[in-house]
C-alpha cells in the first residue's frame, strides 16, 4: 500500500472535510468533500 491516500485523508480531515472510498466490481472511486467558506467569514 502506498502512502498517498492516508496523506490525503489527513489533509482533508484537518480542513473539516471527508473522504469516501467506494469499491465495485467495475473499479474503485474516491470522493473528497471539503466545506465551502462563505465570503463574510
Amino acid at each position: 500500500m502506498g502512502l498517498g491516500l492516508p496523506i490525503v485523508k489527513r489533509a482533508v480531515f484537518d480542513h473539516n472535510g471527508r473522504v469516501d472510498v467506494d469499491s465495485h466490481p467495475q473499479g474503485t472511486s474516491v470522493s473528497v468533500f471539503l466545506p465551502v467558506m462563505e465570503n463574510g467569514a
